[in-house]
């Protein structure tokens, strides 16, 4: 559709052609400029030099209806908006046709500029069908076309008025019901003005604004003004469809928007902000000032706005934060007419941040607070660390300096034999009194003070027989190794309990009732015990002090943790690791299986590597299989030299993972302990695999970790049979990001 130019000259011109009335008046209504027939038609008297005195707005039968056409004119920005005003005119009231537009170009400060003449006028209408700039047309009364200007014969793309002319109009409708609705609004209003969807000449929906009103000095019921808005109207939607609020505005008045817009402001709908000055929402003015300076320096550069966030009050008072993208419209000449953009309510997200805030700092607090405590708590472990290793070393010295042979613990069925035959020995060589006489004359029989006690010696050889009977019984059923260790482990120390009763050890008389050998024999099984249990000290202490400092490491996350790589054999890791934790694995009769092969020297930050491998090693005990007999930890390590890698893995029976949890990588989350772990009643912090990840992805690695049932017979019985778990643990010999850590040795 064509425009009107509105230049002065021109329209002027275009005034004095069709006898039309030209006016100018601001956004208060004052009049600036009026012509002779704008004079005549509003009532100015012609003499009249200062048209100041005169508003607009004083003639209006109903003030309202200025501010609603003022509101349609912002909606429309540029586009005239033209219709029929109801006016009192020196006390009179006259229908008036207008078109007018907002015109930004005079002066500092917009007005309105239009057209106006009297409907009832007969000689100007029909001038207006052949130069009006819109569509223009009659009906007859059994609504049939019965006039039509070239404006709008090109709006439906017809080649001549006569393909339109004697048509019903219902003919050019795409729905028949809004024709109909449209002649009752006629009917009981007199005007109607709607927006209608329209066949044109090449069976194309388009979409029409229609003004339509009763003319009674016509024989036509009829007369109307078309202008094609398919296009705004797309626009229109399209913005209605955005789910932030988008706006237009000129002159600090909301000329466009959706609806999303309206309801942040607190209106129902968007026709309820149009032309509302925006200057007003703005709680803060300095940033109000702020925000259209940043404004003018984006343009400046061509850029827009993006993200600015100011507090805003809306019309029920709430106060509300906004975020907007916005930039400054200008017109052809590069004057800046007002601005457009997005906007959204984020006063949920900025309460959040703001809550998020405050709980980092309460975090913050208690981090520090669980690193006091932690550092508390890991002293003494460390202490007790010490200690443990200390016993360890002092029991073998010991067995050293008095010059005991170590009994070896793959021999425990011979070593139970031999303390068979050591026990039957002793019981044999106390003194038999006699099993009839009684204990008066035993008491007589004893003659001298360093002898056992004739009723004592008899419970004693009563009780050593018994022991036998049962340790006899068990070296006989007994498979498994660390049972039958545990038992002669007891049993001695029982003896022992025993002769310390009977004061054997205080009467060196006595001393030739059993072998020499006999307490020496006693003596290393004990300390053999006393060895194996400092070394599960170490390595419970061990575990306890690596689940401390994966914690630790974890509560310190903000900050950076340090790596420091050097060149390593991290088979002898493994196998040191093997070594340390055999004895905590055989305590609950669990078989540990180390094997490696090839070159497994890689650069490595060994205190953490050496973490990681305690952390599995502890999980590979923790969740081992309580059930049956097959209970053991299988260890592997080979090298990769196409990948130029280092792989190993740590395989155990046991507690299941579930699918999802290792689909979903739930499993690896810190602080996250597996279903099944809980429902079998397992200890755990849910910090090893997470640390363990964290490391080896610092590595440059890679882990996995599976877990399969061990029967899939049909009746897998899903998560009720024990599984086997692997985690498997590849990386590169090099590192390649030095700036991780310090190469040298650690």
């Amino acid at each position: 559709m064509s425009e009107i130019d509105f230049k002065k000259e021109e329209i002027l011109k275009f005034a004095t052609l069709l006898g039309l009335g030209f006016y100018r008046v601001t956004e208060d209504g004052q009049f600036v400029e009026c012509n002779l027939n704008a004079r005549k038609i509003f009532g100015i008297p012609q003499e009249e030099k200062d048209i100041l005195n005169y508003s607009i707005k004083d003639l209006y039968v109903v003030p309202a209806e200025r501010d609603l056409r003022i509101r349609k004119l912002m909606k429309n920005k540029w586009e005239p908006l033209s219709g029929s005003l109801s006016m009192r005119i020196n006390d009179e009231n006259k229908l008036l046709f207008d078109i007018c537009r907002y015109d930004e170009s005079y002066g500092d400060k917009g007005t309105f500029v239009g057209l106006v003449s009297e409907i009832e006028n007969s000689t100007i209408f029909p001038k207006m069908f052949g130069v009006f700039p819109m569509g223009l047309y009659e009906l007859d009364n059994q609504n049939r076309v019965a006039r039509v200007n070239k404006k709008l014969v090109e709006i439906l793309e017809y080649n001549n008025e006569n393909q339109i002319l004697n048509r019903p109009i219902k003919d050019f409708y795409e729905d028949e019901r809004y024709l109909d609705e449209f002649n009752q609004e006629i009917i009981e209003n007199g005007i109607a003005n709607k927006i209608i969807r329209l066949q044109d000449a090449n069976n194309k929906i388009i979409e029409v604004e229609f003004f339509s009103q009763n003319i009674n000095e016509y024989e036509s019921p009829r007369w109307g003004m078309v202008t094609d808005v398919t296009r705004r109207e797309s626009y229109y939607r399209t913005l209605q469809r955005m789910p932030t609020g988008f706006f237009h505005i000129e002159n600090e008045r909301i000329t466009q928007c959706n609806d999303h817009f309206a309801r942040i402001l607190g209106f129902k709908k968007k026709e309820d902000a149009i032309g509302i000055d925006t200057r007003k929402y703005f709680v803060d003015k300095e940033v109000m000032k702020e925000y259209f300076q940043n404004l003018e320096k984006a343009s400046e550069k061509d850029e827009a706005v993006q993200g600015y966030e100011f507090k805003i009050r809306t019309e029920d008072g709430k106060i509300i934060t906004v975020s907007v993208d916005s930039h400054l419209v200008k017109n052809s000449n590069g004057k800046v007419i007002g601005r457009e953009g997005t906007i959204r309510d984020i006063s949920d997200k900025v309460a959040l941040r703001e809550k998020i805030k405050e709980t980092e700092k309460r975090l913050e607090k208690t981090t520090a607070d669980i690193n006091k405590l932690i550092h508390t708590f890991l002293h003494p472990v460390i202490k007790f660390y010490g200690n443990s290793e200390l016993l360890s070393q002092v029991s073998k010295i010991l067995q050293k300096s008095i010059h005991l042979e170590t009994p070896s613990i793959n021999d425990t069925e011979e070593l139970g034999k031999k303390f068979m035959a050591k026990l039957t020995e002793l019981r044999d060589n106390i003194p038999d009194i006699g099993k009839n006489i009684s204990y008066y004359e035993k008491k007589e029989k004893q003659t001298k003070k360093d002898e056992l006690d004739p009723l004592v010696a008899t419970t004693l050889k009563e009780k050593l027989t018994k022991i036998l009977n049962v340790f006899d019984y068990t070296l006989k059923t007994e498979k498994s190794e660390i049972l039958l260790e545990r038992t002669i482990r007891d049993t001695a120390l029982w003896v022992l309990e025993e002769l310390d009763n009977v004061k054997y050890f205080d009467q060196n008389k006595l001393k030739p009732l059993v072998k020499k050998d006999f307490i020496e024999f006693l003596q290393d099984i004990l300390f053999n015990h006393l060895t194996r249990g400092a070394s599960i000290l170490v390595g419970e202490t061990e575990i306890m002090k690596r689940e401390v400092e994966a914690l630790r490491a974890y509560i310190g996350m903000k900050k950076e943790r340090k790596y420091a790589f050097a060149k390593h054999d991290m088979g002898r890791i493994l196998e040191e690791n093997v070594e340390r934790f055999k004895p905590v694995f055989l305590e609950d009769n669990i078989e540990i299986d180390y094997k490696s092969s090839g070159n497994l020297t890689a650069e490595i930050s060994k205190n953490d590597f050496d973490r990681v491998i305690c952390n599995l090693f502890h999980n590979a005990k923790k969740y081992s299989h309580k059930g049956g007999k097959r209970r053991f930890v299988k260890v592997r390590a080979r090298e990769l030299q196409p990948e130029n890698q280092v792989e190993f893995f740590i395989q155990s029976y046991g507690v299941p993972i579930k699918k999802e949890e290792i689909e979903n990588e739930t499993i690896w989350d810190f602080g996250y302990r597996g279903e099944m772990a809980y429902s079998s009643d397992r200890d755990g912090t849910g910090v090893g695999l997470a640390d363990a990840r964290d490391v080896i992805k610092a590595h440059e690695g890679e882990i996995f970790i599976t877990s399969d049932p061990t029967r899939t017979d049909g009746n897998p019985r899903e998560y009720k049979v024990p599984y086997l778990t692997t985690v498997k643990i590849r990386i590169p010999r090099t590192q390649k990001k030095k700036e991780k850590g310090v190469l040298n040795g650690n």
